[in-house]
């Protein structure tokens, strides 16, 4: 066991920045990817535009195919 110490002023900042102690050790993006998804709760939907993207890419393949 390994104890931690910091001082007064990095507890207070880790509060503000709402962090644990155990997330202080995740790798950087670990940490990011986790603050984001705790931030925000805009929910992102895709599938539009990977359709649109999936027939713009069949038209292409077809157009290919028969030049």
């Amino acid at each position: 066991k390994t104890d931690l110490t910091f001082d007064f002023e990095v507890f207070k900042k880790l509060q503000k920045l709402n962090i644990s102690v155990e997330e202080l050790f995740l790798k950087t993006d670990a940490l990011i990817d986790k603050k984001t998804k705790e931030f925000s709760n805009i929910s992102i939907d895709f599938t539009p535009q990977k359709e649109h993207l999936k027939q713009k890419i069949y038209k292409l393949k077809f157009y290919f195919s028969s030049v």
